[in-house]
């Protein structure tokens, strides 16, 4: 069950994920340890029928995340793999801030070769518009 602040982050992201001119601030998604930008609010892509995701790995960690059609500020580490994919049959690698090295989630491959990243919500920030 969410919490009052859960709830409040859900409406940023779901304000994130509607259409914004490109000269709104707060546009730019940032990494929350070091303030590089990731990728854009824009950029939100529903996947599976959703933009808001929750799911829980082999090792029972469960994830809140934000799926987006591109991260441009991350970097995928590893061979793709589609071993536990939650979007099957696309295939997962860990993504990280490309600036300060944090895992922030995974970049999924369709097998049609498009892609979409999958970013956990708690590594995210919003632009404060400086």
């Amino acid at each position: 069950m969410f919490d009052a602040f859960d709830t409040a982050r859900e409406d940023w992201f779901d304000a994130l994920a509607s259409n914004v001119a490109d000269d709104t601030p707060g546009d730019a998604v940032r990494c929350a340890a070091c303030g590089a930008h990731l990728t854009r609010a824009r950029h939100a892509r529903a996947v599976a029928g959703c933009v808001h995701h929750v799911a829980t790995n082999p090792a029972d960690i469960t994830f809140h995340f934000v799926t987006f059609a591109v991260a441009p500020g991350c970097m995928a580490r590893g061979q793709p793999t589609a071993t536990h994919s939650w979007f099957p049959p696309a295939r997962w690698q860990c993504a990280h801030c490309a600036s300060c090295g944090t895992f922030c989630g995974w970049r999924f491959t369709d097998v049609d070769g498009g892609e979409f990243h999958a970013l956990i919500e708690d590594c995210l920030v919003e632009d404060d518009g400086s």
